[in-house]
């Protein structure tokens, strides 16, 4: 089965997996650049954000 995760307006998530349940605080590099909402969406290649719609794109792998 696959994760599945729950992220608030308040940038509490909550990830469920096979092993239970992780709850942590989203960083804010991985935010809305405009708003700051931690609400983003995959959208056809791009990241739109949930509250403001804008869309962006954030590099979420990691560095070197």
């Amino acid at each position: 089965m696959g994760d599945m995760e729950i992220i608030d307006s308040k940038g509490v998530r909550a990830t469920f997996t096979d092993e239970g349940v992780k709850v942590d605080i989203v960083p804010t590099s991985e935010c809305c650049i405009d708003c700051g909402d931690a609400r983003l969406m995959s959208d056809g290649g791009y990241i739109k954000c949930y509250n403001c719609h804008n869309v962006t794109y954030i590099d979420f792998r990691p560095h070197a």
